[in-house]
């Protein structure tokens, strides 16, 4: 793999420097090495990049499995837009909970359900991961530490809850960050079809495996 990837997404440059050192709120290069090998050993070809945003993580992932890319409002026009993506499905948060065919082989949830304001969302979100993932498939969820650097900072969101799922609107906006404990996620996996298999250890951040049960 290489030591430097580089996206652009219209005019903004992301770039990734494994060899600087990273922090606590973006994964390194090693952490996302460590989870791809992981997914390799378990046979999966198909994965989900749910709640993608930039694209950031995708660029390496679509190097590896058959990938598909979720994400809301503006930023799913910017993915279209972007050269790398081109030859992805790229589905919105507002389509998506009206599938039920995707039959994914893995669900890579990174840096999204700590932004969540209320547990009864995040169920339905892994509700609906549940219907469109394969009985032997995986759920990977990646979130900071509660002790993360981080976790001061807080995240715009515009979302509802509404029509079975998240979807973004104008009315409705609120700054939320959650410290989510890996044992609340585990418990939130367990409440909702899914079954705690498997952990990487990382100082901060939670990197948890499940299968459906």
């Amino acid at each position: 793999m290489k030591n430097d990837y580089s996206i652009k997404i219209k005019e903004k440059n992301i770039s990734w420097d494994p060899n600087k050192s990273t922090p606590s709120c973006k994964m390194s290069i090693k952490e996302l090495d460590e989870i791809i090998e992981y997914l390799k050993l378990q046979k999966i070809k198909s994965c989900v990049d749910f709640g993608c945003g930039n694209g950031r993580n995708s660029i390496i992932l679509k190097k590896h499995f058959n990938l598909t890319l979720i994400e809301c409002g503006r930023n799913v026009e910017k993915l279209k837009k972007n050269t790398d993506f081109q030859n992805l499905s790229i589905v919105s948060y507002d389509n998506f909970s009206n599938l039920t065919d995707l039959n994914i082989d893995c669900y890579f949830v990174s840096f999204v359900f700590h932004t969540i304001p209320h547990d009864e969302i995040r169920s339905e979100i892994l509700q609906l991961i549940r219907k469109n993932i394969k009985k032997e498939g995986i759920l990977c969820i990646v979130s900071p530490k509660n002790d993360s650097k981080y976790t001061s900072s807080k995240t715009s969101l515009l979302l509802k809850l509404g029509d079975g799922f998240i979807k973004p609107h104008d009315d409705f906006k609120f700054s939320f960050y959650e410290n989510l404990k890996q044992q609340k996620i585990i418990n939130l996996l367990e409440e909702n079809g899914f079954s705690y298999t498997y952990k990487i250890i990382s100082k901060a951040r939670n990197i948890i495996f499940a299968k459906p049960k």
